[in-house]
């Protein structure tokens, strides 16, 4: 893998001919956070699916986990976490059934975690 999870070199993407991300280039180090933001229709949703590969772009290179995309995206997505726009919570449920829910994707690699936090959600491992 190369240093850089992402690297975007001149990244475009056009709809209807109006570009919509205009010669983006920028490069993530390993282990740095990184948030897009900006109003509506900036740009950020189309940047992140062409950076997976789920969007073909009109010009520009990428290069995911050390992966061109969208050629070998799927492999790159693999190792990837994102974070949606929108939250996953359902707001129908309480917080603890929020947490219920979530519990076994944030806990699956550590058991004791969620008996742990139980006692201090009011919630009962499963």
């Amino acid at each position: 893998m190369s240093a850089s999870p992402l690297i975007l070199d001149g990244l475009v993407k056009r709809y209807a001919g109006r570009a919509v991300v205009d010669g983006l280039s920028l490069q993530l180090r390993r282990g740095e956070c990184f948030a897009l933001l900006g109003p509506n229709g900036a740009g950020k949703t189309t940047t992140l699916r062409c950076a997976l590969g789920l969007t073909l772009p009109d010009a520009g290179r990428i290069t995911l986990c050390g992966e061109p995309a969208p050629e070998r995206a799927r492999e790159a997505r693999q190792r990837v976490g994102v974070v949606p726009q929108f939250d996953a919570l359902d707001p129908d449920f309480s917080c603890a059934e929020n947490l219920i829910g979530v519990r076994p994707l944030l806990w699956s690699r550590r058991g004791d975690d969620a008996r742990n936090a139980s006692p201090r959600c009011s919630i009962s491992p499963g």
